[in-house]
């Protein structure tokens, strides 16, 4: 991104995981991978929140 300019980053996952409470049985590698997905992707935003491309 440095090199081009610029760019996007997106992440993807699921409204069941901003709720924080399971809503299905069985699922909970599901439920506990798009919660880090977006743990990781608010993370990464506060980390390149003072960067310039």
């Amino acid at each position: 991104m440095r090199r081009v300019g610029g760019g996007h980053i997106i992440s993807f996952s699921d409204w069941t995981a901003a709720g924080g409470r399971p809503r299905y049985k069985g699922y909970v590698p599901y439920y506990v991978a798009k919660r880090a997905v977006m743990g990781f992707t608010e993370a990464l935003a506060l980390e390149l929140s003072q960067t310039t491309f």
